[in-house]
């Protein structure tokens, strides 16, 4: 049991630790009906909802513990309860901007770009498919171009076909890049990380919701929960730093600072 499992069980000791700790140190706890909101809170977001639009607990449960393989006691303990702890550490903090929720408007509503795709692995071959591009331009000959050279398997398989480009998703270069271009119109090389990629534009997408107010109040839900999560990984990450760790089972030790719990 301890060569199979002994170091990812006693990862999850230390991580409990380490909450109850810092719950300590703020004199909170975790409560039955906090356990109960944030089931509900899942099942409510997985869509395992009642008739009379409550949330379907007994449904939620039995799916994890069927995927899961575990138990439901599992599931409080590992899953739900650490959960719990860092929503109670991180308290009402959240906050963001009008001009955060525009952008969430725009990335989630807005207009976006359709392209093909082609992904190369060097500056050479870009430059010799950006230069075959050029001198046959269209979509069916830079398709092809994406089925002979391209080496993201996706864009390889579909002859450069890729979800449409939307604004502030994550790849600022590629979005800008792509957000320049025309019907018709070849991409200049984008270089990130390792690899080069070319876009072909195939058009625009219309938007299916125009004002921001229509849907004010979903935008501002779906991005309490992102930055809320976020602070949660975030306070954890912080914690865990900080803590003294000594792992008699791997040999391992982490210092911490000083002052700190072990």
């Amino acid at each position: 049991c301890l060569a199979r499992h002994g170091a990812e069980v006693i990862e999850g000791e230390v991580n409990r630790k380490i909450l109850e700790q810092a719950l300590r140190r703020k004199n909170a706890m975790v409560k039955e009906t906090d356990i109960a909101a944030e089931i509900d809170r899942a099942a409510i977001a997985y869509g395992m909802i009642k008739e009379d639009k409550s949330p379907d607990r007994a449904k939620w449960i039995d799916k994890v513990v069927k995927e899961s393989g575990g138990t439901v006691d599992l599931y409080i303990r590992d899953v739900v309860w650490p959960s719990v702890a860092l929503k109670l550490l991180v308290g009402d903090k959240v906050q963001f901007t009008e001009a955060e929720l525009q952008k969430a408007f725009a990335s989630n509503y807005g207009e976006r770009v359709e392209v093909l795709v082609c992904v190369l692995s060097d500056q050479r071959s870009a430059t010799d498919v950006f230069n075959l591009a050029r001198q046959s331009p269209g979509k069916e000959f830079f398709g092809k171009l994406c089925t002979q050279y391209s080496v993201e398997p996706i864009s390889r398989a579909n002859a450069g076909e890729v979800p449409p480009v939307r604004l502030n998703g994550g790849q600022p270069l590629i979005e800008r890049e792509a957000f320049k271009l025309k019907t018709g119109d070849l991409s200049d090389i984008v270089v990130t990380g390792d690899k080069y990629i070319l876009m072909y534009c195939v058009g625009r997408t219309k938007p299916i919701v125009s004002k921001l107010d229509d849907v004010r109040d979903q935008l501002i839900k779906d991005l309490q929960e992102t930055k809320f999560r976020d602070m949660m990984s975030k306070t954890f990450d912080d914690l865990r730093t900080r803590a003294q760790i000594d792992n008699y089972l791997l040999g391992s030790v982490q210092s911490g600072k000083p002052g700190q719990d072990k």
